[in-house]
């Protein structure tokens, strides 16, 4: 069918409605034998929903764990060779452990290492025999933590260059910045299984020389400017820090040291749980996550308008979307919304309305009062023209402060789109109780991406250009799993000129491989995500996935990921799933488990290797 703007359409294959619940009641009966047989073994915990980021469960792990600190007679010799001092190498390490409650102790030699977590804090002077010796321990099953440079001196301090770090790492390039070159790092989505949630979370750090960069491994967190571009002062991406698998053992690397990430509050605490993770992944510990999109989807697609000035331009955005069967959100101006209801009445048929406020006025700095009086006005008088209620909130030039959550709570909605935490680059859910729900939030959805005034206005772009400029954004946010935010105008987008910007845009992206919802769904979506806790217990050579559902609503789509020590190359399940892949370069499996109904605890059995299934009763 030919598109309204001149382009084709591709219709998809569907799955009949039928064939979903016939595979469904399939599946949930075989699961119910091994479900019962483990309940005996594994009595469930109560079941409490939560709105609040959990700590990752593996996280109680921490307090088992120790760490074994390299210091070298040979190391310190040569720090002391230039006037340095290995004190000030080691002691940021030592104050992050004590941070983390992790115990930890200096070894002179390899042969004080008893398989402990070992650090190698910018261990450059390594004999061949301490490099075999790290390389074996790695082999048989340890985890090493690797901090800047590594063995790329002799004992003696001589150069010996970067082949042997290249062969610890089992990298393939590494780079020493200059000092101006990094300010700024984003967690990478394929880091350890526990950082999901910071995915594109921009750290920023004190410029400091001597800080690296990798290839070849894969990457927990990229070297990048202020606009998460990768590495702008290189031709290809560098790791910031990254994980790697080697036989049984696991190997970590960090290019900067934990005192650099500057003073902040959420900056120093989104460091502190990435180096946690970091940690515990290391270590061996069998973590959990669910994914961060419905269906194992690469990254969500969100396509919102704030619809206001020249208001009937929105029925041209609704034409294009529509026919790519994306449901947007249209965030209307209520004053001008009222003016134009036939219209609003249309766009709420196939998108999600929302309040753009009533008049444009920005809400920061406003009394309390008077912004709940604006919300409540503005959310009246759009459901009294879609008859529903209005959830959703675009504040004015993104203009809000702590007193507009407290105020968007109160009057009932319960998400703010384009948030100025632009250094999260995932939905936050912010505690915001009122006094008749001390449990009420609201949900925070950033913008990463440019909007059309900056695409089409600001930047004078012409028709090649504002393409070129929305698909650098979209292949920007797909590097870190994000929300691709398509930030329209219908005074701006919408214009009859402009509008086949959008159009030739949609056209050119993997709509198949995104996960699409407006905004409603994506907030939805959101609070599903955190209500469902996720752990690993261990029997024996054998462990179990406890899947929590503990809210009130279906979760549909709910993949989990898994990392089990060892890094088995086949994994046996059996259990209620739809589908496995795995192992990926970490060692990581992605479990699709389909629909978790409200209140499920769902036990999904997991085995390395491919030997014969221990009893029930062997399982401690």
């Amino acid at each position: 069918m030919p598109s309204p703007l001149g382009t084709r359409r591709v219709t998809r294959p569907r799955i009949t409605r039928s064939q979903v619940l016939l595979a469904g009641l399939l599946m949930a009966f075989l699961a119910v034998i091994a479900t019962i047989g483990l309940l005996r073994i594994y009595p469930p915990g109560p079941m409490q929903p939560s709105l609040k980021p959990a700590e990752s469960p593996a996280a109680s792990e921490i307090e088992n764990l120790e760490i074994v600190i390299l210091s070298t007679e040979a190391n310190h010799s040569y720090f002391k060779s230039f006037g340095g001092d290995e004190t000030i190498i080691l002691q940021p390490w030592q104050d992050l452990f004590r941070k983390l409650g992790i115990r930890n102790r200096l070894i002179p030699s390899l042969d004080d290492w008893q398989g402990e977590v070992l650090l190698l804090p910018h261990a450059f002077c390594l004999s061949d025999q301490e490099c075999l010796q790290i390389e074996q321990g790695i082999e048989d099953g340890e985890g090493v933590i690797f901090a800047g440079a590594a063995g790329v001196r002799n004992p003696n301090g001589s150069w010996r260059g970067w082949d042997r770090m290249k062969s610890l790492l089992g990298c393939t390039e590494i780079r020493e910045f200059e000092l101006q070159e990094t300010s700024f790092i984003y967690i990478s989505p394929d880091g350890p299984i526990g950082t999901r949630s910071l995915s594109g979370y921009r750290i920023a750090l004190d410029k400091r020389p001597s800080q690296w960069g990798i290839t070849g491994l894969p990457s927990a967190a990229v070297w990048s400017n202020w606009m998460r571009e990768p590495n702008p002062y290189s031709s290809k991406p560098f790791s910031a820090a990254a994980v790697g698998v080697k036989g049984a053992g696991r190997i970590a690397w960090v290019g900067f040291d934990p005192d650099l990430p500057t003073a902040q509050a959420d900056n120093i605490k989104t460091s502190l749980t990435f180096l946690r993770e970091m940690i515990l992944w290391c270590s061996g510990t069998p973590v959990s996550e669910p994914d961060l999109w419905p269906g194992g989807k690469k990254m969500a697609l969100l396509v919102v308008t704030d619809t206001e000035h020249e208001f009937a331009n929105a029925r041209h955005i609704d034409t294009v979307l529509t026919f790519y069967g994306i449901r947007g959100g249209f965030m209307c101006l209520s004053d001008l919304a009222k003016k134009y209801p036939d219209i609003v009445e249309s766009l709420a048929e196939r998108h999600d309305i929302g309040s753009h406020s009533d008049d444009h006025q920005r809400f920061d700095g406003q009394p309390f009062k008077q912004q709940i009086e604006r919300l409540h006005r503005s959310s009246k008088d759009l459901s009294r023209i879609i008859g529903r209620p209005i959830l959703g909130f675009r504040p004015p030039q993104e203009g809000f402060d702590q007193a507009t959550i407290k105020a968007m709570a109160q009057t009932g909605f319960q998400y703010l789109l384009g948030s100025g935490n632009i250094a999260s680059a995932m939905p936050e859910i912010l505690p915001a109780p009122t006094a008749e729900n001390p449990n009420a939030f609201v949900i925070t959805i950033p913008r990463a991406q440019r909007d059309d005034y900056q695409l089409l206005e600001k930047e004078d772009g012409t028709e090649i250009g504002v393409l070129k400029k929305l698909r650098f954004d979209f292949e920007k946010t797909r590097c870190f799993n994000g929300i691709d935010y398509v930030s329209l105008h219908t005074q701006v987008m919408g214009k009859t000129e402009n509008i086949e910007d959008l159009e030739q845009f949609l056209a050119s992206i993997p709509l198949e491989e995104l996960w699409i919802s407006g905004p409603d769904g994506l907030a939805k979506w959101w609070i599903q995500r955190h209500g469902v806790k996720t752990s690993i217990r261990r029997g024996n050579d054998e462990f179990a996935l406890f899947i929590e559902n503990g809210a009130s609503d279906v979760v549909e789509g709910l993949c989990v990921w898994v990392c089990l020590p060892g890094n088995p190359d086949h994994l046996q399940v059996e259990g209620e799933i739809k589908n496995l892949q795995g192992p990926d370069p970490r060692g990581a499996y992605r479990i699709d488990c389909g629909t978790i109904q409200s209140r499920e605890m769902r036990i999904i059995r997991l085995k390395s290797g491919s030997g014969d299934w221990a009893s029930m009763t062997e399982l401690p």
